[in-house]
């Protein structure tokens, strides 16, 4: 029987307690993760490794599309309705020989572990709490890592799948570790680009008055305020 809402939220504390049983699990979900070197465009080992913990967990599907996203599905009893649950694969780490992650008692140190190692971490980790508290929904939970989402990528692996995917899912839910266990339900949209500023190789900067780079980047900076 899949249950209802006041029956989940009844039984969240014996969900928050699963979740504390799991927690040697997230941590070395973190660990493996984010000692994979994934820069944008290059994600594809840590996008493997998250499909193999999908197969492990017996998740339908797990499978990758042509720019790198990786996905598997949790069926719901219905499937009338999908809810995707997404996290950036990529990280802008790129030195292969600094991706070294820390555990202590209190933390987890490493090179941008809070984004998006832990996000990862949680949707790898999610197949088995579901498991282990026999939760189940009337939805299909799709869950996805999202490639070529920072820098250059300019969240090509999101827009990709928007755009390719045979139906739109119902809702959606994008897990950032920094903010892990906290819920927002609104937010800026995000307009990317690129702006160089540079000077003439002869530029002479005897001349009075001269400003060089600055202020035409500072002019930049005002105008994009303004529009915010």
């Amino acid at each position: 029987m899949v249950p209802n809402d006041q029956s989940v939220l009844a039984r969240l504390p014996e969900i928050h307690e699963a979740a504390a049983d799991l927690r040697e699990l997230m941590v070395a979900n973190i660990v493996m993760i984010g000692e994979i070197p994934s820069p944008t465009f290059g994600e594809g080992d840590r996008t493997g490794f998250i499909l193999q913990r999908f197969a492990e967990c017996g998740l339908e599907n797990p499978s990758s599309d042509e720019v790198g996203n990786g996905f598997a599905l949790i069926r719901g009893t219905t499937g009338e309705r999908t809810i995707l649950v997404a996290a950036n694969s990529d990280t802008i780490v790129e030195d292969p020989e600094d991706h070294a992650i820390e555990i202590e008692a209190d933390r987890v140190q490493g090179p941008f572990v809070g984004d998006n190692s832990i996000g990862l971490a949680a949707i790898a980790t999610l197949p088995t709490l579901f498991q282990k508290t026999g939760v189940t929904f009337k939805s299909n939970i799709l869950l996805m890592t999202a490639a070529r989402m920072l820098n250059r990528g300019n969240l090509e692996g999101l827009k990709f799948y928007l755009s390719n995917a045979p139906a739109q899912p119902s809702a959606g839910m994008y897990i950032e570790g920094v903010q892990l266990g906290r819920l927002n339900h609104a937010c800026l949209g995000t307009l990317r680009g690129e702006i160089s500023c540079s000077l003439p190789d002869d530029f002479d900067w005897v001349h009075h008055g001269k400003s060089g780079t600055i202020l035409p980047m500072t002019d930049i900076i005002k105008i994009g305020r303004a529009h915010v």
